[in-house]
């Protein structure tokens, strides 16, 4: 007979996989699929993970508007949601990575445990290097500020127009061919379809405001 602890499901489970407490701190992570994504990511400073476990999730997820959507979504899980799924973009420098995310409520009967989250892989492919990608480059405050959708990965030059439904979002070959710069700083949001098609529907929140 096998015995088979959480951790070991969790390290064999296809994609990237994390669970956390109620409140969002992360209390175990999948270690095949978690050093894979870092590996094919090129980013190996976050293939151990000792190095977020007993870290909120909130800490990882940037922009205000973004991480009160992630909460919404949340809130519905905790009130009877069985299962919520959406699209995401998660690119690299060189590689264009279509993915998807569900958030699954860890239960034992009735009382709330915490919640499981998966990433799975739907479709890359390799791309030149596009920088605007690199956030861990630090501009001043003079260079120009770009908004960037956290789900399609889309980015809107005007800021103060990004919360407009005629706002352009341009995916990041178009922004590069039409003379975009990576000296930005990135400003991560949820674009107005994105909201429209998968935030409102759950969490009946507001749109972001820019």
């Amino acid at each position: 007979m096998i015995n088979l602890t959480a951790q070991n499901v969790m390290d064999s489970v296809a994609g990237v996989t994390y669970a956390t407490d109620p409140t969002g701190t992360i209390i175990s992570i999948g270690a095949r699929g978690w050093r894979l994504f870092a590996a094919e990511s090129a980013t190996p400073e976050i293939a151990e993970r000792e190095h977020f476990i007993g870290r909120n999730l909130f800490e990882f997820i940037a922009g205000d508007d973004v991480r009160a959507g992630y909460e919404r979504l949340l809130d519905r899980v905790r009130s009877g949601e069985p299962q919520i799924a959406l699209p995401c973009r998660c690119d690299a420098p060189s590689m264009a990575r279509e993915m998807r995310l569900t958030i699954t409520p860890l239960r034992r009967g009735r009382a709330l445990h915490g919640f499981l989250f998966q990433s799975l892989t739907l479709a890359e492919h390799p791309r030149p290097p596009l920088n605007l990608f690199t956030f861990t480059t630090e501009f001043g405050e003079t260079v120009p500020l770009l908004g960037m959708c956290s789900l399609c990965e889309r980015v809107c030059v005007d800021v103060d127009r990004c919360s407009d439904v005629h706002a352009a979002w341009l995916d990041a070959e178009r922004y590069y061919a039409n003379g975009g710069s990576s000296q930005v700083r990135i400003s991560h949001t949820v674009c107005p379809l994105c909201f429209r098609r998968w935030v409102e529907g759950w969490t009946g929140a507001p749109p972001p405001v820019f």
